[in-house]
């Protein structure tokens, strides 16, 4: 059996949003595309003007978003968020995600699994854009490379316990 690679297990995108969307828009099609507690974070393929996916963006965008400049230093400042949510969620509402957006992790979709749990160990990120011709043509999730290696182990458990009985 030849190994798998990251084409077989990708996922496409849970939806799309322009770049011009403001950071509101993306919040509302966040939320309608799911991520509720058995559901994996939803993960939205952002368009340039020309209609190509040029990103991808999750909750956690959001959340770097919602963070004010001064909280983004190294010491825990976490009493300088008492009673600023409201504010920050009317700030940031009308931004474009253009200016928030970041250029994706990507990975091409021949690339192997191996190379997968590379990325996501050294990136420390949960999803990446899956490439091919220079072209985001889906997501790979760190939750379903985490399933194939959950799945080969039990697999090796299983042959390696039928070899001691037979």
């Amino acid at each position: 059996m030849s190994e798998k690679c990251v084409r077989d297990i990708m996922v496409p995108p849970d939806g799309m949003i322009g770049l011009d969307s403001t950071v509101e828009d993306l919040v509302q099609s966040l939320a309608a595309a799911g991520g509720g507690p058995t559901e994996e974070r939803p993960v939205l393929l952002v368009t340039g003007r020309d209609g190509k996916g040029m990103a991808l963006v999750t909750p956690l965008d959001v959340f770097e978003a919602l963070q004010p400049p001064y909280a983004k230093g190294e010491w825990p400042i976490e009493f300088f968020w008492e009673g600023l949510l409201e504010q920050r969620c009317r700030n940031v509402a009308n931004k474009r995600i253009g200016d928030i957006v970041k250029s994706p992790v990507t990975i091409k979709a021949t690339a192997t699994l191996g190379a997968a749990i590379h990325l996501f160990a050294t990136r420390k990120v949960q999803v990446a854009a899956v490439t091919q011709n220079g072209r985001i043509i889906g997501v790979l999730r760190a939750s379903d490379v985490f399933k194939v290696i959950a799945d080969t182990m039990k697999d090796n458990a299983r042959e390696a316990a039928e070899h001691v009985v037979a």
